[in-house]
């Protein structure tokens, strides 16, 4: 079995710019959009789907979300990220499909100081005119909230057209004049001509009574996993790549109907680059060795640095790919059994029809008993439509494509996984099971080590628990890594909970067995964070677990005397009480 993956590298076009031209003199007009940029970007959002993303802005105070149809149909999963990073739950509200207009709702708190786009007002439309310069926004391809200029060259009655440069992942984001208004939904680019629906639409849409009437639920404000790491360092995954006895099938495995191929990047570089490089890496020894300039590195000339921003295969992420597979007809195959049976060297005249043999749902992993929820659960319509000389394939079938952090496999003992197929839903298709000594998770753990380590799993520990958020902290504590760790400020995940007042986590991590005395590299522990900071409850809990109330900072000050410079007479008395050698 094989793994086929696309592997999209931008073409560098080079201009021959000698060559002048004397144009007549006119007016140039200049218009900086860099302020356009920082009011607008904020209300515009990425719009994840089951088959990838596009983009949309916010219409309303309420969290109304306006976007192409084309971008959210017949998807199953849907979710919003903000141009702060947060990523959200959403819900399909209205649908156009005439139009190719959509309209979400995500949590009003999730948009609270947000300002809505400005819609041209009606009556306005007739203003719009070829030669008008306009903005749009979106995230295209690998890319997030970007803008892009041009001009209007073409008003029909429903479309704007221009050369205004969209992509996919565009789809969905606003066009704006030049005085901020959005005039259209961008839509499609087609060999440098795009297009975007006129606003005029959008604005009979949101008009119509009780379009929100039949909202299946109010979307969550809770904030959905993302992925934690940036994008893998191209230095690091060359090296990886050239690594002898890497096996490309050790990333492949069956289960019944389909095949599986789990993807991470150094896949990715095995399987389109590494040959690349071995000829970059002979044409050096046989020719290379005799250029004199010391900067000479062959191994770059492939796989540059900028690669890590433009390619989404470079993300530190593992992707599971599930396919159906596919086979002859029931009907060719009997066809081809009788003619077997009659003359066999006739078989091979037999003409056959192919299809899917399944047809995806879902993925669910498991590690160590526990359900572990994907970054994105994506699902993807896989198309064939082959005509040949006795051969025909013409069919479609759904795929799942399932992304998920490389931190989830870091650690645990074991990973189950379970495939669905819609033909019978309730049943659980194939279930495979792999040990952390198994040759699939030794080789994710070998492809991320040096990328995700101990202190990306400690930043994370450290971050959860500056923040109270305690499911967090147990999930990286679950990832084997000591509870009493340090930044190199010294600082360990019950400073900082004790120091920014977060309770619960301060009760949990005393419960699961942290240091209550350590102290920071300038000799801070935790009770004398929480004192100085007025903390009573988390002071109270500290001192009844058996924080030593006499450790001092480098100064001399105990935690009632820091307390006391703070003003802070709640904690001030209660240590009184504890230490009668205040009183």
């Amino acid at each position: 079995m094989r793994c086929f993956i696309s592997f999209l590298l931008p073409f560098l076009a080079f201009v021959n710019i000698s060559a002048q031209v004397n144009l007549p003199s006119t007016e140039q007009v200049h218009f900086d959009w860099s302020e356009m940029y920082k009011r607008i970007n904020p209300s515009i959002v990425q719009i994840i789907s089951d088959r990838g993303h596009g983009s949309g802005f916010v219409v309303s105070l309420n969290g109304v979300i306006a976007t192409n149809h084309h971008v959210v149909a017949n998807s199953r999963y849907l979710a919003v990220k903000l141009s702060d990073g947060r990523k959200v739950d959403a819900v399909l509200a209205v649908l156009d499909p005439r139009y190719d207009i959509a309209l979400l709702k995500v949590n009003e708190q999730v948009i609270e100081g947000l300002e809505p786009l400005t819609i041209l007002p009606d009556g306005e439309d007739e203003r719009i005119e070829p030669g008008q310069p306009v903005v749009a926004f979106g995230s295209p391809l690998t890319q997030s909230f970007m803008i892009t200029q041009g001009i209007v060259a073409k008003v029909e009655e429903n479309i704007l057209l221009g050369d205004f440069l969209l992509e996919q992942g565009n789809s969905g984001g606003p066009l704006l004049n030049i005085e901020g208004q959005v005039i259209g939904i961008n839509t499609f680019g087609l060999r440098g001509i795009s297009g975007a629906v006129r606003i005029h639409l959008l604005r009979e849409l949101l008009s119509r009574s009780g379009i929100f009437d039949s909202l299946p639920y109010e979307p969550s404000s809770e904030l959905l996993p993302q992925l934690k790491h940036d994008r893998y360092p191209t230095e690091l995954l060359k090296g990886k790549i050239m690594q002898e006895g890497v096996d490309e099938e050790i990333y492949q495995f069956k289960a019944k109907s389909f095949n599986v191929t789990v993807i991470t990047p150094v896949l990715v570089g095995i399987s389109q680059v590494r040959n690349e490089l071995e000829r970059a890496k002979n044409r050096y020894e046989r020719r290379g060795k005799k250029i004199t300039d010391s900067s000479y590195q062959a191994i770059d000339e492939p796989f540059y640095d900028w690669h890590r921003n433009v390619s989404g295969n470079l993300d530190c992420a593992v992707t599971f790919q599930i396919a159906p597979e596919f086979g002859a007809t029931t009907g060719s195959a009997f066809r081809t059994l009788l003619v077997a049976f009659a003359n066999p060297n006739m078989v091979q005249n037999v003409s056959q029809d192919m299809e899917f043999k399944a047809e995806f749902l879902d993925f669910r992993l498991y590690r160590d008993g526990e359900f572990i929820e994907p970054i994105h659960p994506g699902r993807q319509v896989t198309e064939q439509n082959l005509k040949e000389f006795r051969l025909t394939f013409v069919d479609e079938a759904y795929s799942g494509l399932y992304v998920y952090d490389p931190e989830v496999f870091m650690g645990g003992e074991q990973f189950r996984m379970e495939i669905y197929d819609a033909r019978k839903p309730d049943e659980i298709h194939e279930s495979k099971t792999f040990d952390a000594d198994s040759d699939l998770i030794k080789q994710i753990r070998s492809d991320f080590d040096g990328v995700i380590g101990e202190s990306y799993i400690l930043r994370d520990l450290l971050n959860a628990a500056a923040l109270g958020k305690k499911e967090e902290v147990e999930i990286c504590l679950n990832n084997e890594i000591d509870i009493n760790s340090k930044n190199e400020e010294g600082h360990t995940a019950l400073m900082l909970a004790a120091s920014m007042g977060r309770n619960d986590t301060v009760d949990f991590l005393i419960d699961s067995g942290a240091d209550l005395n350590l102290a920071s590299n300038n000799g801070w522990t935790a009770l004398l964070w929480a004192a100085s900071r007025g903390h009573l409850m988390v002071v109270k809990k500290l001192v009844e677990s058996g924080a030593d109330i006499d450790a001092t900072t480098p100064n001399g000050w105990t935690a009632l005397e820091w307390a006391q410079h703070g003003k802070f007479r709640d904690v001030s008395d209660y240590l009184k009480q504890q230490n009668k050698a205040y009183e």
